[in-house]
């Protein structure tokens, strides 16, 4: 049974326009996987910098020390409390009655993630991250609770912390395609541009299309100008729209041109 975060919320991570050689921009600079995120009233999410999550609450995986604990009633009802708090639209008193129940029982795991996805609803990240690793702590077999981590971290900009915090949750649960796809702009952000990054972001490309601007980036540093001419026009074909869609043509130009007469490796993005 999850928090229903009952909260509008913009939260935006502003992407970083850095000026470059020549007073233009490279791709890199241009951080275009990052969106503006609306948490709607009545809504089972929490925000991040990939678009509205789904806050990930259980893990496919029972550990042993989840099945060894029996929750303390009083702290069973704080929790309890907590969502009902949430869902008439009281944060603070959920948050209140969270702190109760970790108070009442310190190894209270769901209390410590739950409380963790309110703390990101407030724009309390740093406090997010704490709750998440003593979530993870408590049952290390929780791919939700690693997920809802590395989100916190990525959104901090932590990306190594982030990188390790994913790897855990993809080991848990191979399925979740966000975990990929969040991993694959772990990697990116720390310029570890290998197969690996292009294997992660590739996979999830139907789901984010905003992942062909980064492997664009990745192919055209290493010369491959052609492979990364394709993965911009297939995000410029994206039904929904294409961010900064003139920023993306006038790049993609330039990489064709680049294309045609094989000169080097890189087409900077101009703005």
């Amino acid at each position: 049974m999850g928090m229903r975060i009952q909260i509008c919320l913009l939260l935006l991570v502003a992407a970083a326009w850095s000026q470059s050689r020549g007073g233009r921009l490279t791709a890199r600079d241009t951080t275009i996987y990052r969106k503006p995120v609306s948490i709607a009233a009545d809504s089972d999410q929490i925000p991040g910098t990939l678009g509205t999550q789904t806050a990930d609450r259980k893990s496919g995986v029972v550990s042993i020390q989840r099945l060894d604990r029996k929750v303390p009633r009083p702290a069973q009802r704080e929790y309890n409390l907590a969502l009902k708090d949430a869902k008439g639209n009281s944060p603070e008193s959920a948050m209140g009655h969270l702190r109760n129940a970790i108070a009442l029982y310190p190894d209270y795991m769901e209390a410590h993630n739950e409380l963790g996805v309110c703390l990101v609803a407030a724009k309390q990240l740093d406090k997010a991250v704490e709750e998440f690793q003593k979530a993870t702590e408590l049952d290390p077999g929780s791919a939700g609770a690693a997920y809802n981590l590395s989100l916190a971290l990525f959104s901090l900009q932590r990306y190594p912390e982030a990188e390790a915090a994913l790897r855990l949750s993809l080991r848990l649960n191979p399925a979740l395609e966000q975990t990929r796809y969040l991993l694959g702009l772990s990697l990116y952000e720390q310029h570890q541009e290998g197969e690996e990054t292009l294997e992660d972001l590739k996979r999830v490309t139907d789901q984010y299309p905003e992942a062909h601007v980064p492997i664009a980036r990745i192919l055209a540093d290493k010369g491959r100008n052609a492979e990364a001419v394709a993965e911009l026009k297939q995000y410029l074909a994206n039904p929904d729209g294409a961010a900064d869609r003139h920023v993306i043509e006038t790049w993609l130009t330039d990489l064709e041109l680049q294309a045609s007469t094989n000169h080097g490796p890189e087409a900077r993005m101009p703005y």
